[in-house]
């Protein structure tokens, strides 16, 4: 497993246990051994080899401000690029790989979260190179 699949997993794992679906805060304890499970399951699930994910931002949305870098990895036609909805269409354009634009709408945020980490998800067990692309 590589060490970036390691380090998703391990986001995902917290950004799903830290809350109660009240809302309320776990017990410390709690919290610790949720994430070791998850984690765990998901070493399991994922045992071939793994995708590559890199976190790319997009700047405010002016193609001329994107980095090298940046344009290098979302203009790999082989690459699987997931993009947030207020990612201009500018920046969507230069994508020659596959893009899947998260819904992001207001009042249903962990809706569409969930989704973004699925199709991560499903990149990195593909063995894809998948490229989060995000605002900012």
């Amino acid at each position: 497993m590589t060490a970036a699949a390691v380090c998703f997993l391990s986001l995902a794992a917290f950004a799903h246990g830290f809350r109660t679906t009240s809302g309320a805060a776990r017990a410390p304890g709690t919290l610790r051994r949720n994430v070791v499970g998850k984690l765990r399951r998901d070493v399991v699930v994922c045992a071939a080899p793994l995708g590559s994910l890199t976190l790319v931002g997009a700047g405010p949305g002016d193609p001329e401000l994107l980095t090298v870098a940046a344009l290098r990895a979302i203009a790999d036609a082989d690459a699987l690029v997931i993009a947030d909805r207020l990612v201009s269409p500018e920046i969507r354009d230069l994508v020659r790989g596959e893009l899947r634009v998260a819904g992001k709408q207001p009042g249903c945020a962990e809706k569409a979260q969930r989704e973004i980490y699925s199709w991560c998800r499903e990149g990195l067990e593909a063995g894809r190179r998948g490229v989060r692309l995000k605002i900012g």
